[in-house]
């Protein structure tokens, strides 16, 4: 793996349920987050990047399954 932390989180305990809660959450604001967007960074990528992370948050327990298993 070639993430930054990847190697200083990983065999680590971690409880990620608070961060899995909050993903779970985070589709109730986009809408304001992307609307909040000023004018001139509103590129062609923003509703690309607006749909992904509302199926991340659709999935979030799923997400925190898969970050668990990465790190093991």
């Amino acid at each position: 793996m070639d993430h930054v932390f990847y190697h200083q989180l990983r065999s680590k305990p971690i409880d990620l349920s608070a961060f899995v809660t909050c993903l779970g959450k985070l589709s109730k604001e986009l809408g304001s987050v992307v609307k909040a967007v000023p004018a001139k960074w509103n590129n062609s990528a923003l509703d690309k990047i607006d749909q992904h992370l509302r199926t991340v948050a659709s999935h979030a327990q799923e997400f925190g399954q898969e970050i668990r298993r990465a790190l093991a």
